[in-house]
Formats: structure tokens, C-alpha cells, sequence
């Protein structure tokens, strides 16, 4: 039987709080046991490859020998960990030579390299392991009466290899969700740009959330916690910036799930951690 870990160690993890706790509840109610993996280092997103590419992949390397070494295969709530793990699993695989690097630096932290883990998108984690049948047979409030925008960002695109649309289609037709279309559903959310230009960043991606809100989305669906942090976080700058009111809550995708199969409670959840008003309960 596979064995699996949370990987709950999110950039920024008290701003993206909302993923975790969302899907610890999700996996409770589903009766699934996937502990949090330990000593994980956090995620500092693959934006970290163009500027220390070694740094980046040894940190990476850790978490995933830490996980081998415990037989067993991680899973990720969002798509930034996903694609930073899975683009290092796949550059240590393909170039002998950063290998060689790579368990050297790990050999002088007494850890042997080891890639010999899954790492799993929560979408395809429960594909894997949850039938559509038990999933449909859960759901208590369906989101047929709501049309919601998917934002998945240009970090989706760069890590498309590692990504399939499937699994997430999936779970979002289950629920019954209807999706608007907008030219920024692969746009950028402007999170690469923030520690340069943090206004930038803010009217970039204010600009995509009023797209969002011109084509009559009820909400925001991110599948990334950089997503999250700059539709959440810091829509009320972006409307400043821009002039302009947006008023639309974002919900991540665990978050989602769990109010579909009937969960009210706001800490359970992680609607009390937003800093956009929530009004679906």
C-alpha cells in the first residue's frame, strides 16, 4: 500500500494558511491518512531556479530524499510546491551533472540522495485514490448556481509538462461548477514581480481580477498559493491603484472541495484567515 505526506510547508505559509487547513479537513473527511511531512524545507517557489539554480534544486532535494527515505510520496495542495518539486525531481534526472552536485551537497548534510518519490497535484492525489462515485456520493452543496473564474497564472504554463487538466476539470464538474471565460486565466498574477515593483505586481493583477469581474464571475478559483496571496491579500491596494472597485472573494481549490461536501465551519475551512471577505456562509 502507498503511503503519502502533505507537503504543507507553502511559500509565505502564514498569508497561504487557507490551503493547508482547507485540505487537512478535506482529507479528514474523506478518511484519508496523510500526515504532514516533517523537516520539509518550505517552498520558495521555482521563480528561485533562475536566480540559484543549485541552491534552489539542493533545497528541493532534501525534502524529497526526506520522503524516499520514508517510503513514501508526497502531496501538494497547490501549484507552486508541486512545480518546484517536480521541476527539480525532473532536472536532477535528466543532467548527470547537477546530480553529481546536488548528493554531494546533500553527502556533507548526511543525506543520501533519493528520488525515488511521486510527487502528487492534490487534484491527481485524489483521482488516484478517491473514486468519482464516493466523491459524488459526498456531495452535500453542489456550486451549480455559481459561475466562478479558474485563475491558474502563467506559473501553470511554465510547469504544463508536469500538469495535467484533467484531474482538475474533473473534480470542478463534479461539484458542479460552472467557469467563466477571460483572457487571464494563464496570465500572469504578478507575484514574479513584487519584490521588485510591488505596485506593478498589484495593478497586474488587479487588472486580471476586473477582467474576472467584467465577464460576471461570482468568485476567484486559484490552484497556486501565489495566486492566492496576490488576489487575496492584496486586492484592496490593487483597488486603490487601479480606482476601482473588484469586490470578488477567492476561494483555493481544497477550500472548494470541502464546502461542496457540506463543511460550514470557518476555521475548519480557512475562510476566518482571508483578508477578503468570504459571503458563501
Amino acid at each position: 500500500m502507498k503511503r503519502y505526506f502533505l507537503f504543507d510547508a507553502l511559500i509565505e505559509t502564514d498569508k497561504t494558511i487557507p490551503f493547508t487547513q482547507a485540505t487537512q479537513t478535506l482529507f479528514r473527511m474523506l478518511e484519508l491518512d496523510v500526515p504532514s511531512l516533517k523537516e520539509a524545507k518550505a517552498d520558495v517557489g521555482f521563480e528561485m531556479m533562475m536566480l540559484d539554480q543549485e541552491k534552489f534544486l539542493i533545497r528541493n532535494a532534501l525534502t524529497l530524499s526526506k520522503a524516499a527515505k520514508e517510503n513514501a510520496h508526497i502531496v501538494c495542495p497547490e501549484q507552486s510546491s508541486f512545480s518546484s518539486l517536480s521541476m527539480t525531481k525532473d532536472a536532477l534526472q535528466n543532467n548527470p551533472e547537477l546530480y553529481e552536485k546536488v548528493a554531494s551537497a546533500l553527502l556533507d548534510k548526511s543525506v543520501a540522495l533519493n528520488l525515488d518519490v511521486e510527487i502528487l497535484s492534490l487534484e491527481g492525489f485524489l483521482r488516484e485514490v478517491c473514486d468519482a462515485e464516493k466523491l459524488q456520493s459526498m456531495l452535500k452543496r453542489p456550486f451549480a448556481k455559481f459561475q466562478a473564474a479558474l485563475f491558474q497564472s502563467s506559473a501553470y504554463c511554465r510547469a504544463r509538462k508536469f500538469n495535467r487538466d484533467e484531474d482538475l476539470n474533473v473534480l470542478l464538474d463534479l461539484i458542479e461548477l460552472k467557469r467563466v471565460k477571460h483572457e487571464h486565466r494563464f496570465e500572469s498574477d504578478g507575484y514574479e514581480l513584487f519584490d521588485a515593483n510591488p505596485q506593478a505586481a498589484k495593478t497586474l493583477c488587479g487588472k486580471a481580477m476586473l477582467d474576472m469581474f467584467d465577464n460576471a464571475a461570482d468568485f476567484i478559483v486559484v490552484t497556486d498559493a501565489r495566486s492566492f496571496v496576490m488576489c487575496d491579500v492584496y486586492q484592496k491596494e490593487s483597488e486603490k491603484l487601479l480606482g476601482r472597485e473588484i469586490g470578488l472573494f477567492t476561494l483555493t481549490l481544497p477550500e472548494l472541495l470541502v464546502l461542496a461536501l457540506g463543511e460550514t465551519d470557518v476555521k475548519k475551512i480557512g475562510l476566518d484567515k482571508h483578508r477578503t471577505r468570504v459571503t458563501l456562509l
